[in-house]
């Protein structure tokens, strides 16, 4: 597995409770190849299958943050996120430089990751 996906259904759970992963509602999933339809973030691009892909970042599912401004031929950070194979999207070269993605309301365990 490389994704899991947690959905919160009790809202009014109080801070400190403890809910055992058995009886938490989850999807799990699991990588094959890049580019797969495996993935959390197509998972939620395609509305978890209902839908054609769109990137979840300029629909807005998903937030990209970047510690510094995108590369002067870069695409826009969304693409950081994209499906286009062969996209030039990179960050300036800064020290401590990062990206980051905010699922918001979707709570993740991942236990790996492909870039």
């Amino acid at each position: 597995k490389f994704w899991e996906i947690y959905h919160d259904d009790n809202d009014n759970k109080q801070d400190g409770d403890e809910t055992d992963d058995e009886e938490q509602n989850k999807d799990v999933f699991t990588y094959e190849s890049d580019f797969d339809e495996n993935g959390i973030i197509y998972a939620i691009g395609s509305l978890y299958g209902v839908n054609d892909w769109r990137n979840p970042s300029t629909t807005g599912l998903v937030e990209i943050r970047t510690a510094s401004r995108m590369g002067r031929a870069s695409k826009s950070k969304d693409y950081i996120i994209g499906r286009d194979p062969g996209i030039d999207c990179y960050v300036n070269a800064t020290e401590n430089n990062w990206f980051s993605i905010n699922f918001k309301k979707i709570s993740i365990r991942p236990t790996n990751y492909t870039l």
